[in-house]
């Protein structure tokens, strides 16, 4: 018999992590946002959860989820066969984590209307920047157009 393990993540915002999980490769027809949390099934479909955010059978027919708790924040839930393993480890959990917030300050610039880079320094690190969009009429009018 297997056992969803339920990891606490600070991870606070479900279109990042759905962003992510592109990001990582999983292909978008095998993720689901849910504003009610439904229920996602371990491996051999002997444990169940609740989840928000689910990639459907990740592999060998378990499902991965997050699910929103109390704080607003969402706990991840996988399969211990997954979670100890290569597949779904605490190195795939991290680089999750890194990828949403990636995504959560590019959402951010976007919803400002703000233009971004992306770039990966010699260091290994993320480094998102971003700026204002140019307005045209307010260039118009600095130029002395109507």
């Amino acid at each position: 018999m297997s056992h969803v393990a339920t990891v606490k993540t600070k991870i606070s915002n479900p279109q990042a992590l759905v962003r992510a999980l592109l990001r990582m490769g999983i292909a978008q027809d095998r993720i689901e946002l849910h504003e009610k949390a439904i229920q996602c099934h371990g491996y051999h479909q002997e444990e169940k959860f609740m989840a928000n955010v689910v990639v459907r059978k990740a592999t060998y027919g378990s499902d991965i989820g997050w699910e929103k708790t109390t704080d607003g924040t969402y706990a991840a839930h996988i399969d211990d066969y997954h979670y100890t393993g290569q597949h779904y480890n605490t190195d795939w959990q991290t680089q999750v984590a890194t990828y949403c917030n990636v995504e959560a300050v590019k959402i951010l610039f976007e919803e400002r209307n703000m233009e971004y880079t992306e770039k990966r320094t010699d260091r290994g690190l993320i480094q998102v920047r971003g700026v204002q969009k140019e307005d045209p009429r307010a260039l118009l009018r600095q130029r002395g157009g109507r």
